[in-house]
């Protein structure tokens, strides 16, 4: 094979293939001929499987894309010829090929590393393959430019529909329903634009929760430590506790809004318990340190409690921790965290609906389903010590 320059300027150099003959003949020459519906790695087509059981082809494709449509002893001799041959279908040709949508919901999420992701992902999961739907998980590494990247595929693979699990700020803030010929559904988070779908709590109440509940024991230092505000949700928290703080008269101090980043330990964007400890140590290290702090989940919150024992500070004697999102920390910590209840288990059936819909193409109107917040008091808030 060799090589030639025809975008010139120190361009990419691109190879010339040798001379293969007409695409009829490409096909011809590939392991199981043309590729319309066939597995490349079948030795065998879908004529083959045809010939063998005296059918036609639009019945075999019947078999893999109607089942309900073929008789079942005729479905039964289609699948047994299809593994005396070893021919299996290729699903992703035929979707490609059809012109409605495929039984695919694209599954974005920013970090699969999420511990809220992966309690989702299992109801999610479920629900799909109750209505017959298969994920396709895309994730975008908190880039815009890779979101709008995986919503071009998802529209190119004609999924039914998709899901975005923790979007970046500049995608919700976006026109979401015009991204494509296919529903989009935000989960966990109300968007910021209108009559787009979405399962979610109210973005700023859970930070407007956890001031509110400080603030009356008396607490005026609050800090907070949140994700990167790249992220929607992340921005929207940080906003909340601003408004909070000003509606209760509070001072907010610059120094007090401390953020998870990596760091020279690799520690991750996502809400663990390490990315709270680091980012808790030098937020307390600070000649001037608060009173109380409010934590994106129950992960940094566990973080937060055990940087403030390892520099001699109690907790909440002299220092509350209160969480924006309760997870399941029960037996790890020697307290009960105060945090914000977020019911995971209301996103089961207004899912199911969406997947429903998805797969039947029919929206009358977007879903909209508010995830309620409560406040759940714990062990590691109190009153401020005179």
């Amino acid at each position: 094979m060799r090589e030639v320059n025809f975008l010139k300027r120190g361009r990419r150099k691109f190879p010339i293939m040798p001379n293969m003959g007409s695409p009829s003949e490409r096909e011809a020459s590939l392991p199981g001929g043309a590729p319309d519906g066939d597995s490349p790695r079948s030795p065998h087509t879908m004529a083959d499987v045809a010939r063998r059981c005296d059918v036609s082809m639009i019945t075999v494709s019947r078999v893999f894309n109607q089942p309900e449509k073929v008789r079942p002893e005729t479905r039964e001799k289609v699948l047994a010829a299809c593994r005396d041959l070893d021919f299996n279908h290729n699903a992703l040709a035929s979707f490609l090929a059809r012109t409605t949508p495929s039984p695919i919901i694209g599954f974005m999420t920013s970090n699969v590393g999420d511990p809220i992701f992966q309690a989702l992902t299992n109801i999610i999961q479920q629900e799909a393959s109750a209505s017959g739907l298969d994920l396709l998980l895309s994730l975008s590494g908190f880039d815009h430019g890779r979101e709008r990247q995986h919503l071009q595929r998802y529209l190119q693979y004609r999924v039914a529909g998709v899901v975005l699990y923790q979007p970046t700020l500049e995608l919700a803030r976006s026109d979401l329903p015009r991204s494509g010929n296919y529903p989009i559904l935000t989960l966990w988070d109300k968007p910021a634009v209108e009559n787009c779908s979405y399962i979610g709590q109210e973005p700023t109440l859970a930070s407007a929760l956890a001031v509110e509940h400080l603030a009356d024991l008396g607490h005026r230092d609050i800090a907070l430590l949140v994700g990167d505000t790249v992220l929607y949700r992340a921005y929207m928290r940080q906003q909340g506790f601003l408004e909070a703080m000003k509606l209760r008269g509070l001072p907010v101090r610059p120094e007090f809004l401390r953020r998870i980043y990596r760091n020279d330990l690799a520690i991750s964007m996502a809400p663990t318990v390490a990315a709270g400890h680091a980012a808790a140590i030098a937020l307390l290290r600070q000649p001037s340190r608060p009173t109380a702090l409010v934590v994106s989940t129950d992960d940094v919150a566990m973080g937060a409690v055990l940087a403030a024992r390892s520099l001699g500070l109690s907790v909440p004697g002299d220092l509350s921790v209160v969480s924006m999102t309760e997870m399941s920390v029960a037996g790890i910590l020697d307290m009960k965290l105060t945090s914000v209840h977020i019911p995971v288990k209301e996103i089961r059936e207004p899912i199911a609906a969406f997947f429903r819909q998805s797969k039947a193409g029919v929206f009358s109107s977007p879903l909209r389903h508010t995830l309620p917040l409560t406040l759940v008091p714990g062990q590691s808030s109190a009153a401020l010590r005179a």
